[in-house]
Formats: C-alpha cells, sequence, structure tokens
C-alpha cells in the first residue's frame, strides 16, 4: 500500500499521504506510515492486543482519532502496534484489535497528530486518499 511521507520546510512537521483502495486499507495504511516516521526499534517478546472503539462526528476526524489513540496506547505499553483486525468501520465509528510487539524506543517521536490541512475522502479514480499532519 503506497504512502509517502514528507518533511515539511520550517514547521518541525511531517506530513503522511496514504493512497488506498478501501477505507480499511487507507487506516491500515495510515499506521504503517506513522511507524515509518518513528521507525520503533523492535524487540523479542510476545505480541499484545487491546481492543479500539473511537467514535467522531466525519471520517478525517475518527482518522486522527485514531491514529491519536494507537500513538498514546505504544507511549502507555511501550508497544509498536502495526496489524489492524477491523471489526467494523463507518465514516463515524471504528471498531478493531490492534496488534503489535514490544519496543526498545522510537527513533523519532511524534508529539501528536493534527488537524492541520486534514485530507480524506474518495478520489474520482476509486482510491482512497489521506493526507495527515504530525507534530514532532
Amino acid at each position: 500500500m503506497p504512502f509517502v511521507v514528507e518533511n515539511l520546510p520550517q514547521s518541525g512537521d511531517i506530513r503522511l499521504r496514504v493512497v488506498a483502495d478501501s477505507k480499511t486499507e487507507l487506516f491500515q495504511g495510515a499506521l504503517e506510515g506513522m511507524l515509518g516516521i518513528i521507525k520503533p526499534e523492535i524487540q523479542q517478546g510476545s505480541f499484545k492486543i487491546i481492543k479500539v472503539d473511537i467514535q467522531a462526528a466525519d471520517l478525517a476526524t475518527l482518522l486522527v482519532d485514531f491514529l491519536n489513540f494507537v500513538l498514546a496506547q505504544m507511549n502507555i505499553h511501550l508497544v509498536a502496534f502495526s496489524t489492524i483486525y477491523f471489526q467494523s468501520l463507518t465514516d463515524q465509528t471504528l471498531s478493531a484489535k490492534l496488534k503489535g510487539q514490544p519496543y526498545k524506543r522510537l527513533t523519532e517521536e511524534i508529539k501528536a497528530v493534527t488537524y492541520y490541512n486534514l485530507k480524506v475522502g474518495l478520489q474520482s479514480n476509486g482510491k482512497w486518499e489521506a493526507s495527515v499532519v504530525f507534530d514532532i
């Protein structure tokens, strides 16, 4: 699933652009892109699975809230959550399980996933596209 990470000049932010065939792939791609930014050093250990249920006003807000939730859980549990098992995903709700492995450290620290220049939508070519900015 293609994603592009761009450093934004003089802002201290990083923009992630994800293109996917479906909403579920868009969310998985955004998660993989975020992990690509922070580059966790995975250590041996058992997998951890947690449940996530999020509601939001729209799909764009849902994506940001989801990524912020994952970021917080990674910092709490010291686990790099890399896989999503969706139970349901609509434009306003997400219910899933996240699976990940412990990490030693993160190469890059993300402070927050922002709403700045946030874009999420279905393109005329039938692909889903998201543009998300991370405060680093």
